[in-house]
């Protein structure tokens, strides 16, 4: 196996014909492994729910804020994503919001992500007739499958940002303007592309504390983001240039107006801080959707890296290459809104953290990374990051995280017995993709990945195969995915928590996997 890494900042390439590579390949793989896979699965806050993550939408503002359960400020138009009696995902009207003691809290570690729960909590799995079932906090276990949504839709709001409260309004040949001190800047800029891209740069480089919109090696590329924002904004910053002896050169897209840091914090609802609690402008989480293509595009170009791998070292005729990206910040809350834009376009992300020693370190702060493979996902981002390297002819898929080997068996039953037709007849006929057949199989061992199955189950649906499992997955799998549990941590630590109750089955997503809670 080599491996083959690029990233943004820095270029590491191992070449599977380099002699030093393959008289070395051990070593290299070790240095690799400690220095660029020197993470884990992220662990959980030692709190409980009530410091967890939720995201409120406020109907009447048409607005959706990210906030910690306990600061949550509800009223009469506050909602939030949960299930509705269909188990369908919605917003749905909170209308009770209690404060209750708690003496047990528990720390779910998953693949996806991780949440803290209260002992009075459950989650949700399914069942071995493929029926959605609450599973009680103190029954989890490692290895349990959890379902999560896999994707998340919005009521967008396209309407344009208004700057009106950062200085004087004023018109000039029918424009209007804010003005503060001797600069002035448009009052209304449209949610398009352009903005995303400037915001999703700003998220990743920017700082507010000495008015640095973004930075970066590429000095072509910093004037193409400081003409933007000229052109969106009417702002004109300049590029500056930090020198460092044995540091490539800086450049820095900056302004230094009073106008350009009040838009960027107080028009953007953005407070200036150091880069651990980063979060994105809110207006993002309902932005339209090439806006949130901009935004993701942009911070990606800042704070994004691209991994390639190739398995097959002794069969270099035909390598099997993967392909993974991954997102990276040292903010929870900025990870947790990346997160959830992926997910409005269906695009599944583990969630990892890097952890340094606060004694010996105490400046340091945990590094947070999305990581997102297998081809399905890879061909969703590449709809907003077109430059991703191509992946192998037999790169692979990811694998659900939940073993449907023995309902594929039985998918291929049904079929025999009703329609006089098997799995592997529509694979010759190249109808479905072959491991749906293989997996159908007693003695196959691998799972079909979640791209594959609704391949499979879309077609089948479409032309009328539609057995009692059929149904079954499809009502499932087209709506939810699962994580599976890696770690489930016990604090006794008292500490008050909060519930949600809801007009229907009180279930609702929080954590930075938006994972379904009752």
């Amino acid at each position: 196996m080599t491996k083959n890494f690029f990233c943004t900042k820095r270029k590491i390439h191992y070449s599977p014909n380099d002699k030093f590579v393959n008289n070395n390949f051990n070593l290299i793989q070790e240095i690799t492994e400690k220095f660029i896979f020197n993470t884990k699965t992220e662990t959980s806050n030692k709190e409980i729910n009530a410091n967890e993550l939720v995201l409120i939408y406020d109907k009447g503002l048409n607005i959706y804020n990210l906030v910690e359960l306990c600061k949550a400020q509800i009223n009469d138009d506050s909602y939030i994503f949960g299930l509705d009696k269909e188990d369908i995902l919605r917003n749905i009207k909170i209308n009770q919001f209690i404060e209750y003691p708690n003496s047990i809290s528990y720390n779910i570690t998953c693949k996806h992500g991780t949440l803290s729960l209260s002992e009075h909590d459950s989650l949700l799995t399914v069942d071995n007739n493929l029926n959605i079932i609450k599973i009680p906090i103190n029954k989890i276990k490692e290895g349990v499958p959890i379902l999560i949504p896999r994707q998340i839709n919005v009521i967008e709001n396209d309407s344009p940002l208004d700057f009106s409260n950062c200085g004087e309004i004023i018109i000039e040949n029918g424009i209007e303007y804010v003005k503060k001190d001797f600069t002035k800047a448009y009052r209304y800029v449209g949610k398009t592309y352009e903005l995303g891209f400037i915001l999703g740069q700003y998220c990743a480089e920017g700082s507010m504390k000495k008015i640095t919109i973004t930075c970066g090696n590429n000095r072509s590329e910093m004037e193409k983001v400081r003409d933007l924002i000229l052109i969106n904004f009417g702002l004109k910053p300049y590029i500056g240039i930090v020198n460092k002896e044995g540091y490539d050169t800086v450049y820095e897209v900056c302004s230094n107006t009073n106008l350009a840091r009040i838009i960027f914090t107080k028009g953007l609802r953005l407070i200036p801080e150091m880069a651990p609690y980063k979060e994105i402008p809110s207006f993002l989480y309902n932005a339209p959707t090439e806006c949130v293509k901009g935004f993701l595009a942009g911070f990606t170009e800042g704070d994004g890296s691209i991994g390639e791998y190739i398995r097959d070292r002794d069969f270099q005729s035909s390598p099997s290459r993967d392909v993974l990206y991954r997102l990276h910040s040292s903010s929870k809350k900025l990870i947790f809104g990346l997160n959830f834009l992926l997910k409005r376009f269906g695009v599944e992300a583990e969630f990892k953290t890097r952890e340094f020693d606060n004694i010996k370190h105490p400046t340091w702060h945990n590094s947070y990374t999305l990581i997102i493979n297998g081809r399905g996902n890879i061909e969703k981002l590449r709809e907003f990051i077109p430059d991703l390297p191509e992946y192998g002819k037999f790169a692979r898929d990811k694998e659900m995280e939940i073993n449907l080997n023995p309902w594929m068996k039985k998918i291929n039953e049904e079929m025999k017995r009703i329609y006089n037709l098997s799995l592997r007849m529509l694979v010759e006929r190249k109808k479905i993709p072959f491991i749906a057949a293989k997996c159908s199989q007693e003695q196959y061992k691998k799972n079909i990945s979640g791209n594959k199955l609704l391949k499979t189950l879309k077609y089948l649906i479409q032309n009328d195969y539609k057995t009692p499992t059929i149904k079954k997955l499809w009502k499932i799998f087209s709506k939810f995915t699962f994580t599976r549990v890696k770690e489930v941590e016990i604090n006794y630590k008292q500490n008050k928590a909060f519930k949600l109750i809801d007009s229907y089955h009180g279930i609702y997503i929080a954590g930075t996997g938006q994972i379904f809670i009752n």
